[in-house]
């Protein structure tokens, strides 16, 4: 699993879109797939989903808006196999997602993690960093629902750690 990750060309970002729960409530704080070009044009990256479900379809769709690889390891359940999902994320450079449990278990062993919210919520942050996970950098959208700001500062934050 490693060798086959590592052989890829570029930093390796792990990608995560969507919270497997994405009701009425909660469905302002995903963006659109769409959003994600921002991210996936970066010249440099290779991403590797971290999305756990059927993404088949998803995958397809953020697949059709870049050149650059999108890997899915389609064999492990990363949604019950918490300790694959956290081996993965920790071989990541960075890994840019929806605040979600998995984006604060790949900060939690360590890898950067920029966390896409253009809600305000509950957490705290000391300039744009987690208050509590310091490996989590969270761009805040100064109008709720400005996902363009949000993928904006996501890009230039991603641009800066994997230079």
């Amino acid at each position: 699993l490693v060798n086959r990750l590592r052989t890829s060309d570029g930093p390796l970002v792990g990608i995560v879109w969507a919270s497997g729960i994405v009701n009425i409530d909660r469905a302002s704080s995903y963006p659109s797939l769409a959003n994600w070009k921002q991210i996936l044009d970066h010249p440099n990256a290779t991403f590797i989903a971290l999305q756990y479900g059927d993404v088949g379809d998803d995958l397809d769709q953020l697949r059709g808006m870049t050149s650059r690889s999108i890997h899915w390891l389609n064999e492990l359940d990363l949604r019950l196999d918490l300790e694959a999902l956290i081996a993965i994320a920790s071989m990541c450079d960075c890994v840019v997602a929806s605040s979600t449990a998995s984006s604060v278990l790949a900060a939690a062993v360590g890898t950067p993690v920029i966390e896409l919210a253009a809600v305000d919520n509950f957490v705290p942050d000391i300039d744009g960093q987690d208050a509590l996970i310091g490996t989590i950098f969270r761009p805040r959208a100064p109008i709720e629902g400005d996902w363009h700001y949000v993928f904006s500062e996501a890009r230039k934050r991603l641009d800066t750690l994997i230079a």
